[in-house]
C-alpha cells in the first residue's frame, strides 16, 4: 500500500475525529484490509468451522463463489468465530476469571471449556498465558 499523509487519510474519511480528543476512529473497510494479510495466515480448520457455525455453511453451500476460508478473512475475524477449536487451561481460566468460576459453581455453564467455547472468546478472553491465535507456519 503506498503511504499517504495524515491530512489525506483525514480529508477522505479514513480517520475521522472521536469524541476523545486524544483519538481518532478509523474506517472499519480500511481497517479489515490493513488487516487481511494478518488475517489471511491465521491457522483455519474449514472442516470445524463449516460445522460449527451452521449459518455459515449454508451461505457457502449458497454462493459457489465463497469459501469458509474467505468467509472468515472476509467476515468472521470481524464477527469473533474462531478458526479452530480451542483448548484452554481449565485450571488458569477458572482462577483468572472469577466470574466464570461463579458461573460454573452455579452451573450456568458446565465447565471453563464451555463458557470460552460459547462466549469467552468473542469476549477477548485469553484460554491460557501468552495465548495467540495460531499461524498457518506453526
Amino acid at each position: 500500500m503506498p503511504s499517504v499523509s495524515f491530512a489525506t487519510l483525514l480529508n477522505t474519511r479514513i480517520l475521522v475525529p472521536s469524541p476523545l480528543k486524544t483519538h481518532y476512529n478509523v474506517d472499519k473497510y480500511f481497517l479489515a484490509e490493513c488487516l487481511r494479510g494478518y488475517i489471511e495466515h491465521i491457522y483455519f480448520d474449514e472442516n470445524w468451522y463449516l460445522a460449527r457455525y451452521p449459518d455459515v455453511a449454508n451461505v457457502v453451500a449458497a454462493d459457489a463463489t465463497l469459501s469458509a476460508r474467505d468467509h472468515f478473512v472476509r467476515f468472521g475475524y470481524f464477527e469473533n468465530r474462531m478458526p479452530y477449536p480451542i483448548k484452554i487451561d481449565e485450571t488458569w481460566y477458572r482462577a483468572n476469571y472469577q466470574d466464570v468460576e461463579r458461573a460454573i459453581l452455579e452451573r450456568r455453564y458446565p465447565s471453563a471449556q464451555a463458557h470460552f467455547d460459547r462466549v469467552g472468546y468473542s469476549e477477548g478472553r485469553l484460554p491460557y498465558p501468552g495465548f495467540e491465535l495460531r499461524m498457518m507456519d506453526e
